[in-house]
């Protein structure tokens, strides 16, 4: 008889509190909406929750005492708080009830497979100023690689072999260039999140020396894509941001308001664009007879996105979407993100479907190559927000059906990867990462190593034992 009561009241207990956690659940949707869609308590470890709650309350309107942030714009943060104290205490009990330690999320983590870096990749490390190397691409009809450091806010120009060509100063800092003729330098007024309107667009001269201003008044912009004639801006900003059209004349339209603009990839008939805040989502222009923006995917804001690239990994002359997400920025502590890695979607008439989710802690930067000579597309990724026993370059091996091998490549060289740029051709293949070597987040767990601004990697053409299991 006892028994059977305790087996009554037990589950009395466990119905009533998930009829609980059930209605904190559906309060937390109804006010988490007007920022982002509701994350998983599960996104982040329960360690980290406490500090999140606390940087959530203040775009509820609470004034939260020793936090950095504080309201700039009436419209990004309230003056006043939306909801009760009662409310806000049933959706701290949500997470916080719901998520699970991070010492339990790391066992469910994949292993790697480690090698050397110098087993695959002929290794230099370049003669460049200790600094942040914010921008990093190839410019294939001049043969040449570009660097741009935001600290000490200059563009170097680099030879195929990575000796330094020239270093022009420029007023602020390099997010991207344009990479065909006419040249022009995308700067950015600030390294972090402002909401200035001092970014710029500038004409380089054929001495690659400064020109005129092309536009200006840019929110922080970390990104230009051409598509159609046209250029389009991703105004990251901080509170605020816009996607911009710049016409022919460079007059400026803004097509969406809104912080967290990142990153836009042109193919012959579409846009596709990434937002990383506020509404962390992949967008798409002139997708299915759409002109204007419409939304393809939502992400969890505990994701971290970065980037994105298009390349097709099953050859079927289709070229598939793979995001990377490892911004930890976010954070005082450096919280296992399990939703960090490369995800990879197919495009499907009307639709995009995730084929693969590829795990790697704090990824910044990946570009895709046939780095195996199998014939397919691999993908090499770098990472930023590191533990210290997490890797730093990993190659993903493609095995087909969108399987892929984890190898982990390790070397005596150290850095916090931000940029990675590739150039693919008949003789070779390289890939330049440009890193941090000032620790501007104090959270970053640094692997031991020497310190380097910037590697160039060559891959070898006899890669021996290196590509046999």
């Amino acid at each position: 008889m006892k028994k059977t009561l305790c087996i009554f009241l037990s589950f009395l207990f466990s119905f009533f509190s998930c009829k609980k956690q059930e209605k904190n659940k559906k309060i937390a949707k109804q006010y988490c909406s007007r920022c982002h869609i509701l994350p998983s308590p599960m996104d982040l470890p329960k360690e980290a929750w406490p500090f999140v709650l606390k940087s959530m309350k203040i775009y509820f309107g609470y004034p939260v005492k020793g936090k950095h942030l504080s309201p700039k714009k009436e419209y990004a943060i309230p003056k006043k708080p939306v909801l009760s104290e009662k409310l806000w205490a049933k959706i701290e009990e949500y997470f916080l009830q719901n998520a699970i330690l991070e010492k339990q999320i790391k066992h469910s983590l994949p292993e790697y497979e480690k090698k050397s870096l110098s087993c695959y990749f002929h290794v230099k490390s370049l003669q460049l100023p200790p600094g942040i190397y914010s921008l990093a691409d190839f410019l294939s009809k001049e043969k040449k690689w570009v660097l741009g450091e935001a600290v000490h806010k200059k563009l170097f120009l680099l030879s195929k072999d990575g000796r330094v060509l020239k270093s022009i100063p420029v007023p602020g800092m390099p997010t991207k260039i344009i990479p065909e003729k006419p040249y022009a330098i995308l700067l950015a007024e600030t390294l972090f999140p402002e909401d200035t309107t001092g970014g710029k667009l500038i004409r380089l001269k054929p001495n690659w020396e400064l020109g005129r201003v092309l536009a200006s008044g840019f929110n922080r912009p970390v990104d230009i894509a051409l598509y159609k004639g046209n250029y389009y801006i991703s105004e990251f900003g901080h509170l605020t941001g816009s996607f911009t059209k710049l016409n022919s004349t460079f007059q400026k339209e803004s097509l969406a308001s809104g912080s967290g603009w990142i990153k836009a990839v042109p193919t012959e008939n579409q846009l596709y664009v990434l937002r990383a805040q506020e509404k962390e989502s992949l967008l798409c222009m002139n997708c299915f007879q759409q002109a204007n923006l419409r939304e393809l995917y939502s992400f969890s804001p505990a994701t971290g996105l970065v980037g994105f690239f298009l390349a097709d990994f099953n050859q079927d002359k289709h070229k598939e979407i793979v995001i990377y997400a490892g911004d930890n920025g976010d954070l005082p502590s450096l919280p296992i993100k399990p939703r960090q890695g490369l995800y990879i979607f197919e495009r499907k008439e009307a639709k995009v479907i995730k084929r693969a989710f590829l795990y790697m802690d704090g990824v910044y930067a990946a570009e895709a190559a046939d780095l195996d000579s199998d014939g397919d597309k691999d993908i090499l990724a770098a990472a930023y927000f590191t533990h210290k026993d997490s890797p730093q370059i990993v190659l993903f091996e493609n095995l087909g059906d969108f399987q892929f091998k984890r190898i982990a490549l390790e070397s005596s060289f150290s850095a916090l990867w931000i940029r990675m740029a590739k150039q693919v051709s008949q003789n070779s293949i390289q890939f330049l990462l440009g890193g941090s070597t000032i620790r501007y987040f104090r959270n970053v767990q640094q692997a031991p190593g020497k310190e380097v601004p910037a590697l160039l990697l060559t891959l070898k053409k006899n890669l021996g034992s290196c590509a046999q299991p």
